[in-house]
């Protein structure tokens, strides 16, 4: 009687070549989660080196974390940084946000919070200020791995390029 694993030459070679390409798959996985760690920079820093290179919201002033609480119902606590522009005139809509952060679950429910404002703003502006809306309808919502992106404004595009070179 004679006991075999079922395994001669070719069977072996096909083998090998399997958890080859296992091997190749889980070392693709792991490098593509190490690399994609995001943006090292500050909040601070992103917006320094964007608005050195582009057009940012015109008529705009910083904003603290109040404010911020009080326009889109969410506290910036926690969150590692944000910087945060908006006006005072009633009448300009121009908003730039970047929003450092350390989990996704913030991330999605930020996004959530800024889609409402987006939209109870338009319907705020509909049929009386069609700049305002237009504007509105073209806002900026980005999310890059650790940081959130948001621009109400002109030349959105410009600023949304150079927002992701300055990451």
């Amino acid at each position: 009687m004679s006991w075999s694993l079922g395994f001669n030459g070719e069977n072996m070679k096909y083998r090998i070549i399997e958890i080859f390409c296992v091997v190749c798959a889980a070392l693709f996985i792991v490098f593509s989660v190490m690399s994609n760690t995001g943006s090292k920079k500050s909040a601070d820093e992103i917006y320094k080196e964007m608005s050195e290179n582009s057009p940012t919201a015109q008529g705009v002033v910083l904003r603290d974390n109040t404010f911020f609480k009080k326009t889109f119902g969410i506290s910036a606590d926690g969150f590692e940084g944000f910087v945060y522009y908006s006006s005072d005139d009633v009448m300009n809509v121009n908003e730039l946000l970047i929003v450092k952060f350390d989990n996704k679950q913030s991330a999605r429910e930020l996004t959530e919070k800024i889609e409402k404002y987006i939209s109870d703003n338009r319907k705020i502006f509909e049929g009386y200020a069609p700049q305002q809306e237009e504007m509105l309808k073209n806002y900026v919502l980005e999310t890059n791995t650790n940081t959130l992106f948001f621009y109400v404004g002109e030349k959105s595009e410009a600023v949304k390029d150079a927002f992701n070179n300055a990451l």
